[in-house]
């Protein structure tokens, strides 16, 4: 079985569809449960008050950006704990924004379609150069020469991202390039402003602990462009969730999600499978993910699975038999 959706690959994006809206119909008796393990896994993106604040700085920064007609660039930092969804939120905004602007282009029969978004993947392999060039090689831009350099990916760049349509680069796990320190960590500082100021569209970096990332410190070492970075970027700091409000009480965010997450899921032996509402499995699952909605999400999701495959109870056994990093 093949990987539904890889981020960092333009075709996917355009076959990437939306979630089912229709569950399996209850079958009463243990079967064929493929279905329903699919159609759990499927489960669409749920709108958490940390989706909204990462939309709605990508928008305001894009709109800065695009309206601005002198002036430096902004760029969008998400910056958040391992785990938390921060990939997720971002996607799921650039998609949305994506298929819009796919769905105008049908209505006027345009061919081929345009790349508003492009994403990339920071590794520790690589320098500021490698970030251009897997955005060129996202674009399926071909080499500009044989040992391509930074400056001749920002003129490729810069001369196609237009005509393409692209407005919003998203170079996810940028804190993978920690190591760098010295020349390099100075060398990745200039080339990640060389695409802020030298590409006509809108940054998004997203990491952990980038508040410490050397894009950002100024080390006294004529670290002047982390310095001019910093000042630029719009930041989301996105913290976990606090498990109980002042009342001693789950907190509501949490309740809200676990209902979310109940309310679609569909198991074989229908709602009275469903036993995500009791109180021992809410505090299991809240105590269990470190205030992070991510790991939350996808706990609940695996526990379903397992409680459709082995014909269990969805309770706080099944959250124990799925629990992360268990054997």
């Amino acid at each position: 079985m093949t990987i539904g959706f890889q981020p960092n690959l333009l075709d996917d994006w355009h076959t990437n569809s939306p979630a089912p809206t229709r569950p399996p119909q209850v079958i009463g008796e243990l079967g064929e449960v493929d279905s329903f393990v699919h159609y759990v896994y499927a489960m669409p993106f749920i709108h958490t008050p940390d989706a909204v604040r990462v939309r709605r700085a990508i928008e305001e920064i894009q709109s800065f950006n695009a309206t601005r007609p002198l002036g430096a660039r902004r760029l969008v930092v998400i910056d958040g704990p391992a785990h938390f969804g921060k990939t997720t939120l971002v996607l799921h905004t650039a998609l949305a924004q994506a298929r819009a602007v796919w769905a105008q282009e049908e209505r006027q029969e345009r061919r081929p379609h345009s790349i508003p978004w492009a994403y990339v993947n920071a590794t520790s392999g690589g320098e500021g150069r490698s970030v251009a060039g897997a955005i060129a090689g996202f674009c399926h831009l071909p080499p500009p020469s044989s040992r391509p350099t930074l400056a001749q990916y920002l003129q490729q760049l810069a001369h196609t991202s237009k005509p393409m349509g692209l407005h919003t680069v998203f170079v996810d796990d940028i804190h993978a390039l920690r190591s760098f320190g010295g020349r390099d960590a100075r060398s990745l500082a200039d080339s990640i402003k060389a695409l802020v100021t030298g590409l006509p569209l809108t940054l998004v970096l997203a990491g952990i602990e980038l508040r410490r990332h050397p894009l950002f410190v100024d080390n006294g070492r004529d670290r002047i462009t982390a310095a001019q970075l910093l000042n630029r970027s719009h930041w989301v700091r996105l913290r976990p969730w606090p498990s109980h409000d002042e009342a001693g009480h789950i907190h509501e965010d949490w309740l809200r999600l676990i209902a979310h997450v109940s309310e679609y899921v569909a198991l074989p032996r229908g709602h009275k499978q469903n036993r995500l509402h009791t109180r021992a499995a809410i505090d299991y699952l809240v105590s269990g993910v470190d205030g992070r909605p991510g790991t939350a999400i996808e706990w609940l999701l695996r526990a379903a699975a397992w409680a459709a495959t082995n014909d269990k109870p969805l309770d706080r056994s099944a959250l124990v038999a799925t629990k992360p990093g268990a054997r």
